[in-house]
Order: C-alpha cells, then sequence, then structure tokens
C-alpha cells in the first residue's frame, strides 16, 4: 500500500524533530497540557533559544511551590519579561 502525504511528514517529523522540554517524544505519551499552554504562551513573545531556560526554571518553580505561590511567581516572571522585551 502506498504512503500518503500525512504518512510520509508524520515519519519525516518522527526522525528529525527538535526535543523542547514541553513536547512529548514520539512514541512517548502526550505533554500535560500546562506545559503546552505555557510554551504556546512564551513563544508567541519570542523565540524557541530565549523561552527554554525561562520555561524550564519556571516549572522547576511551579512543581515545588503552592498555588498561591505559584500564581505571584507567574505574575512575576511576565511582569519582568515584558521590561526585558521593551
Amino acid at each position: 500500500m502506498a504512503a500518503t502525504v500525512s504518512d510520509n511528514l508524520l515519519d519525516w517529523y518522527d526522525a528529525h524533530a527538535r526535543e523542547l522540554p514541553w513536547r512529548a517524544q514520539p512514541g512517548t505519551p502526550s505533554p500535560e497540557p500546562y506545559r503546552v499552554w505555557l510554551s504556546e504562551v512564551m513563544l508567541q513573545q519570542t523565540t524557541v533559544a530565549a523561552v527554554k531556560p525561562y520555561f524550564e526554571a519556571h516549572v522547576l518553580h511551579y512543581v515545588r511551590n503552592t498555588y498561591a505561590t505559584r500564581v505571584q511567581y507567574v505574575r512575576i516572571t511576565y511582569a519582568l519579561r515584558a521590561q526585558y522585551i521593551r
């Protein structure tokens, strides 16, 4: 049976996809929706190279703290990043 365009594309992606902390590797379970959402928000402002260290630091902090601290940290982080971008 002939491979479809989508099959070829998915095979190419499996072989060449970049490893990113918010993306599941081929053949593994889907990532947490929060991680995907966070990456999308962060990537609206800048490049992957600039986002990766912020993303990893944020996720480590997020996992270790309570909800109230998380909300405060997110607000401070984005306020600082907004100043950095301008």
